[in-house]
């Protein structure tokens, strides 16, 4: 059986008024190997042996506010060296990494109490978009940190595809091979899971490229974060994005 985890980001791009979600395939037969690169390419520089101790609590990766609170939170080369070893993880272990976007204008506006980053709306699209990819591997998602608000519209909406296949075979009532997604959506703080800190780097990566794809003003930091993510096999990336027209009557 080919399990494979499904480590899950959502962000919002202020500038370009994006919300979406990112997120990568981890087979189960490679988790041990790409959690030891993560380490040895990245993290295990910021680990700091004393004579009889260790630090065993090197800074989260986390693409805004990477190495913040460290001696290179205004190192940009280093920074950006970091942003080169994971696109470098990501190609060099084939890993698929798939982020779908909905604008947030004024037509969706009517959902901002309830549901401000639009996820009801973008998680059944991301099922959709990952289906074909699916459908001869199990899948266990894995969601960063435990927003109760995300949780809700994530694990229901996974239960209610349950329910469906319990009382119908009308493939056209739901995602077809969503019957391979294991669990109603587990949940994962980014301090203690690199693949959720890997995850939350690549799409901030992805975030800067929106900025290019939009026409957005960025500085000389953030070009040579699209150079670097430009790199990225384009096979492994599937981007999809979506606005939505809303009548009211």
């Amino acid at each position: 059986m080919d399990i494979q985890f499904l480590f899950i980001d959502d962000s919002f791009n202020k500038e370009t008024k994006y919300s979406s979600l990112t997120c990568i395939l981890i087979p189960l037969d490679k988790f041990e190997k790409i959690r030891n690169e993560f380490y040895s390419r990245i993290l295990n520089q910021f680990i700091i042996m004393g004579k009889s101790t260790f630090d065993l609590s090197p800074p989260i990766m986390h693409g805004k506010e990477l190495l913040k609170g460290t001696v290179f939170e205004n190192n940009d080369q280093k920074k950006l060296e970091i942003f080169q070893m994971v696109a470098d993880i990501v190609n060099d272990n084939y890993i698929k990494v798939y982020r779908l976007g909905w604008l947030k204008d004024k037509r969706v506006n009517i959902f901002e109490n309830l549901d401000p980053n639009l996820m009801g709306l973008i998680f059944p699209k991301f099922i959709e978009l990952i289906d074909n990819d699916i459908k001869d591997i199990k899948v266990i998602p894995i969601m960063d940190g435990l927003d109760p608000k995300i949780s809700k519209i994530f694990s229901q909406f996974i239960k209610q595809l349950e329910i469906a296949r319990q009382i119908t075979s009308n493939n056209n009532l739901m995602i077809k091979n969503s019957k391979n997604i294991y669990g109603e959506v587990f949940y994962a703080d980014s301090k203690f899971s690199i693949f959720i800190q890997l995850v939350d780097m690549i799409s901030y990566m992805l975030h800067c490229n929106e900025y290019k794809s939009f026409e957005k003003n960025y500085g000389i930091f953030k070009s040579k974060i699209i150079e670097i993510t430009e790199k990225i096999r384009p096979e492994l990336v599937n981007h999809k994005y979506y606005f939505t027209e809303i009548h009211r009557s």
